[in-house]
């Protein structure tokens, strides 16, 4: 950054306060900064003051425009600045508000995982609108929980399908937002041993799509149509 090195060189020379703050005050102006030179501060003000802009500059060039720009250039709209920093909400006004805003839970949920970590879009959509009604079912209302996943453990919070009011040995787990049902799907996906084919196909096959990788989500349910249920949720609702 060239201010930082005038201020540096400035420091290391014999000039006067007066001069030094002429010289950042000219730099500053060269990178959209104006309006400080009116301002005559002591050396040490004048230290103080640099290293606030240094830091305050630094931030709006390295981090806030490379992000705005990101976002700027998605047609989609899938990344947006606001949702790099916080969890989105998963919205069921509508079944497009439902796409929309789980593209936005996924692109916020991608930046903790390594890209081989990374499932389609489409299948972890079609899945979720499969399993929870495009969010509306009264599981997915009452838990949170977009995919019907089951905890053994009795001390997670968990809820329990209808007919069903006292401990059978399971739950359907229950989470503080959707969009950490999201997560913990990933997670699952990722780890358990259920999916080590899903994840092998994933590895010699980066370019693996939804339809692809639904036909190995069949432990997932007890219908050995499973998959084919999830093909046709992509084929209706995602590429249509």
């Amino acid at each position: 950054m060239g201010y930082f090195n005038t201020f540096i060189n400035s420091l290391n020379s014999t000039k006067s306060n007066h001069d030094i703050n002429e010289d950042i005050c000219s730099e500053l102006k060269k990178n959209g900064v104006d309006g400080l030179n009116k301002f005559k501060f002591p050396l040490i003000g004048s230290v103080f003051m640099v290293v606030i802009l240094i830091v305050l500059l630094d931030y709006q060039f390295s981090i806030v425009k490379p992000l705005q720009a990101q976002a700027d250039t998605q047609n989609d709209n899938l990344l947006q600045v606001d949702y790099v920093f916080m969890e989105p909400q998963v919205e069921i006004d509508s079944n497009d508000a439902f796409i929309t805003s789980m593209n936005r839970c996924i692109t916020y949920l991608y930046r903790d995982l390594d890209v081989e970590e990374h499932l389609p879009r489409e299948l972890i959509i079609a899945q979720a609108i499969l399993e929870s009604n495009y969010g509306r079912s009264r599981l997915a209302d009452v838990s949170n929980n977009l995919f019907g996943i089951r905890t053994w453990d009795k001390k997670e919070p968990h809820v329990y399908p209808l007919g069903i009011e006292s401990w059978p040995g399971w739950g359907v787990k229950a989470y503080e937002s959707k969009c950490q049902s999201v997560q913990d799907y990933l997670r699952i996906i990722n780890e358990v041993w259920a999916y080590e084919e899903l994840r092998a196909v994933r590895a010699s096959n980066p370019n693996a799509d939804g339809l692809v990788l639904a036909d190995y989500l069949f432990r997932f349910s007890t219908n050995p149509a499973y998959g084919d249920l999830i093909k046709t949720v992509i084929k209706r609702d995602l590429r249509a």
